[in-house]
């Protein structure tokens, strides 16, 4: 896909988002979209399931809510895994396991309770601690 492509899918993304009439939800499912600039773009809820988004820049991208399962991250700042029963996705500071996001510091201080509250085993809520541990050192403050 090229750059002026997605960049009109993502102003389009952007209208949808604002609740304008001709806005539309960016579908990116399967998108080819290797070293694609997508510096801060907003691509809250969009559709990037399977997408290529090997090396890619994504400085500055709000991937809240996006569908990034199967999607190819390898050389982008995205840390994604599975433990458990949900996928876990990493993206400057933000961190959403299954349908839950919240900041690093946010997971680290109530993820018992989180857990707790979603069903989590004691195992699952200790590997998902490990695992947000571990971001936290090599990633970030937050």
């Amino acid at each position: 896909m090229g750059q002026q492509e997605l960049d009109e899918i993502i102003k389009k993304h952007k209208m949808w988002l604002e609740g304008y009439k001709k806005g539309m939800k960016a579908d990116l499912r399967e998108a080819d979209l290797r070293r694609a600039d997508l510096r801060g773009a907003n691509l809250r809820g969009a559709n990037l399931e399977r997408a290529d988004l090997e090396g890619a820049n994504l400085y500055g991208a709000n991937l809240e809510g996006a569908d990034l399962y199967g999607a190819d991250l390898y050389g982008t700042s995205v840390i994604s895994f599975q433990l458990g029963k949900h996928f876990g996705f990493y993206h400057e500071g933000y961190l959403r396991i299954g349908c839950i996001g919240h900041d690093l510091k946010h997971w680290l201080e109530n993820i018992e309770s989180i857990g707790q509250k979603n069903n989590y085993t004691k195992e699952e809520i200790e590997l998902y601690k490990a695992q947000i541990e571990l971001i936290k050192k090599f990633k970030g403050k937050k």
